[in-house]
């Protein structure tokens, strides 16, 4: 069995992207113009292209509908790369390949979109004031404790066994997501 983006109904695109339809094919659009531009100049190892791109017959994917379905569908589950090749019928040094292409391809198209995390604090601020309702997602992620006691009270609590630092990042709830 082999995953294929033609074959999936609209709740099981969301189920396995968390994106509806409208929205995959919004980003598929951009995605496929990175994809064409990252062709037209680089070869597959990505060094620089001496001659003018042709198809391949023996592409890995069928489209760029799949590649992006590729990369959404690693970022949702995260599989280990045996799996994510069993489910879309490749070897796992294929997997390992083309996830390292592909997510380089959809920062860029995230980017283009303007739908990457806001990075910048003051940028944060300006958007933040902007919006009425705002969704927060935050991760922990571990630290180095330091052997310094001052600077080891600002990130250690005493309330967990290890040391955290908390990430967060956030989007407006209903229209286009504008961080």
């Amino acid at each position: 069995m082999r995953l294929r983006y033609s074959d999936l109904k609209d709740q099981q695109l969301r189920s396995l992207t968390s994106l509806s339809r409208r929205d995959f094919e919004a980003l598929a659009e951009v995605f496929s113009r990175r994809w064409q531009h990252y062709q037209e100049h680089f070869t597959l190892e990505g060094s620089v292209r001496e001659r003018k791109h042709k198809g391949r017959r023996n592409a890995v994917f069928a489209s760029d509908h799949e590649m992006l379905l590729f990369v959404l569908y690693h970022y949702k589950l995260y599989p280990i790369q045996q799996a994510l090749a069993t489910t879309f019928g490749l070897w796992q040094s294929t997997v390992c390949f083309y996830l390292g292409l592909c997510e380089r391809l959809l920062v860029e198209a995230l980017d283009e979109l303007d739908a990457l995390p806001e990075r910048d604090g003051t940028r944060l601020q300006q958007v933040v004031a902007s919006e009425v309702r705002l969704l927060i997602d935050a991760t922990e992620r571990r630290v180095q404790r330091s052997g310094d006691a001052t600077v080891q009270r600002e990130h250690y609590s005493g309330k967990k066994k290890r040391t955290r630092l908390r990430i967060s990042s956030s989007r407006p709830l209903g229209g286009a997501s504008s961080t």
